[in-house]
């Protein structure tokens, strides 16, 4: 698939906005078994190589498990499976959903900066202006809305 300047300069922002060196650990990997894997899942790619094959399970999802750092260090590859997926196997829902959770109190929310929070504010309004279509066929405008209204506060 051929990304646009469009998205690539959405992914190159990302990069530039998220830079920060990969954490040692990713999750609690002495908490059980489950969070040692997806340690492992985690540490073994970077935020340039991880995939669909990594986190494209909602229901096998090391960024569940991830540590706040850990959430930050990936959000460029977020920004880009987002993007490269908005036609099929469809990344966004998964990436709503970690910003969704808890609301306001989400830690992923409250270690970003302003600038990184109005960044992903601004991501999903172009998600929104852009790739509609794809946001009804896949059932999560309602999802965009509400992460939207917490990253812009």
């Amino acid at each position: 698939m051929t990304r646009s300047e469009k998205d690539q300069r959405w992914i190159d922002w990302a990069e530039r906005l998220f830079k920060m060196e990969k954490p040692d650990n990713f999750t609690d990997l002495n908490h059980c078994d489950e969070c040692d894997e997806h340690n492992g899942t985690l540490k073994n790619s970077d935020v340039k190589t991880i995939g669909m094959d990594e986190l494209g399970s909602p229901a096998w999802d090391p960024i569940c498990f991830c540590s706040v750092e850990g959430k930050l260090y990936y959000t460029p590859a977020f920004i880009r499976l987002s993007l490269d997926t908005i036609e099929e196997d469809f990344y966004l829902d998964q990436f709503l959903f970690h910003l969704i959770w808890d609301g306001d109190k989400n830690k992923y929310y409250q270690a970003c900066s302003l600038e990184q929070r109005k960044f992903i504010a601004s991501f999903l309004t172009y998600m929104l202006e852009n790739h509609s279509a794809q946001l009804e066929d896949n059932f999560c405008g309602d999802n965009l809305l509400q992460a939207h209204q917490i990253w812009s506060n």
